[in-house]
């Protein structure tokens, strides 16, 4: 039985067809409702909290989770036929935004975030407690949406307003070991070899933060901005 609301199955489908190998990461995928939904949230348009739990790698809908452990066949199937039927029970260009941001930055960095944010922050301790007597599995620390403070709202409205729509659609995340480049589409679509190996070497310079701007000048250099 697939316990995921509407909502959640329409995402995550819309979220397979255009990034599979993000929604292959179950990481990424709860990353991304979250975001999604606290987009909306910011956005004063509906959102849904409702089922989210406080794991150790931050806020996690435990009913996406259950379907996706225990059914993860099913689920698919499912998100993949309400995406179909009603693409509109989603903002197309939210869901974009929202995938940007756990595109553009690493595993340690999304994790971060959200610790940072109230709503999971409040929380931590019994989170943490809960960790070590369950063995460090998934706990039942219910996350409200009544701690979801105006530093949330504020963190969330920042990336909001730094990645809009006209800008994630131009883009492409390109991920390198520990760093994400970000190249116009038409850059990253005729990436050569070459090119790759001086992102590679970029990796090494430290003082690079995630997401790196990059685009290809004239003479086919890899130019950082």
């Amino acid at each position: 039985m697939i316990n995921s609301t509407q909502r959640k199955l329409a995402l995550s489908g819309w979220l397979h067809k255009e990034a599979s190998a993000d929604y292959d990461s179950t990481f990424k995928h709860q990353k991304f409702l979250f975001f999604y939904e606290a987009l909306s949230k910011v956005a004063n348009d509906e959102y849904e909290f409702s089922g989210l739990k406080g794991y150790k790698l931050g806020p996690v809908f435990s009913a996406v989770w259950g379907d996706r452990n225990n059914e993860a066949e099913a689920f698919l199937m499912k998100a993949q036929e309400v995406y179909g039927k009603n693409p509109k029970l989603i903002d197309i260009k939210r869901a974009a935004v929202g995938l940007f941001i756990v595109q553009a930055f690493t595993m340690a960095e999304l994790i971060r975030i959200t610790h940072t944010m109230n709503i999971w922050n409040s929380k931590k301790a019994e989170i943490e407690k809960a960790h070590l007597v369950n063995d460090n599995k998934e706990c039942d620390i219910q996350l409200l949406e009544t701690d979801f403070s105006e530093q949330d709202a504020s963190i969330v409205s920042n990336m909001a307003t730094a990645f809009p729509y006209e800008f994630v659609d131009s883009v492409k995340v390109i991920n390198v070991m520990e760093k994400n480049f970000v190249l116009p589409n038409q850059d990253a679509e005729k990436l050569t070899p070459e090119q790759y190996d001086i992102l590679f070497q970029l990796c090494s310079e430290s003082e690079l933060e995630n997401p790196v701007y990059a685009y290809i000048d004239e003479d086919g250099a890899i130019v950082v901005d």
